[in-house]
């Protein structure tokens, strides 16, 4: 699974963002998602229950990693990344989810919008807190949602599926639309950085050695924390305790 050469966040200078799927769903645990790409950019939002996001990457080790998205988390993924949602047995998720197709100004261009309103979305991936997905390696990030991402994308969602039919109409969708990411940027800023390091440190080591017999102090060493902090920490980042991610794994 070589990734494939395309236009990614940081290079979306003269380019618009075309909402071509949206929805909001309830999944369950019968709700199976092959491991894929593709060129647009795809923001998704747990808003209640619980999922998986598994990302496979060539290049890195582990290929394969699979990080727990609870409610109030999102998930932003540049182009293509390769990936799948898993909801796992006994459990379900309320998921929003809209994915964005870049296209030139020309191509993109409803009731003339581009004329009144343009975002020059290059800036603001690589100008706001947004930066850390659009130079990352990785492709993705998932956030908590510290500001207002769940309203404004619940907000979109609905402006979308009722219909754009007037240039006031596109410019209330287009501004909704910057809102989301703006939103999200604002999360992201509040996050701290050295601590969502950790956490990132602590979840590769237990992917890549959850097989063996490892234990809470082992992962602590690791890290480089005092175990108590980072049991502390990780239980409110990710909202489930080091042990339950290493047993789900092994499950």
């Amino acid at each position: 699974m070589n990734k494939p050469k395309g236009l990614k966040l940081k290079d979306l200078q003269h380019y618009a963002l075309e909402p071509i799927s949206y929805y909001m769903k309830d999944f369950d645990d019968k709700f199976w998602m092959g491991m894929h790409t593709h060129q647009y950019f795809e923001i998704m939002y747990v808003q209640s229950g619980q999922t998986v996001l598994e990302v496979y990457d060539e290049n890195r080790e582990p290929k394969m990693t699979r990080t727990p998205v609870l409610a109030g988390q999102f998930i932003l993924l540049d182009g293509f990344v390769f990936h799948r949602l898993v909801v796992e047995k006994g459990q379900s998720a309320t998921i929003y989810n809209i994915e964005f197709e870049p296209r030139t100004r020309d191509e993109y261009n409803p009731f003339g919008i581009n004329a009144v309103l343009k975002v020059n979305y290059a800036n603001l991936f690589t100008e706001t807190s947004l930066k850390s997905l659009a130079y990352s390696d990785e492709g993705y990030l998932i956030g908590n949602d510290y500001s207002q991402v769940e309203s404004v994308f619940q907000k979109l969602i609905l402006l979308l599926t009722n219909g754009v039919e007037s240039l006031e109409q596109a410019c209330t969708a287009l501004i909704a639309q910057a809102n989301l990411f703006a939103e999200i940027a604002k999360c992201l800023k509040q996050n701290t950085p050295k601590l969502f390091s950790y956490i990132k440190k602590t979840n590769l080591f237990i992917q890549k050695n959850f097989q063996r017999k490892i234990n809470v102090q082992q992962i602590a060493d690791y890290v480089g924390l005092n175990l108590s902090y980072l049991q502390r920490q990780y239980k409110q980042q990710t909202g489930e305790t080091l042990l339950k991610y290493i047993n789900s794994l092994r499950i």
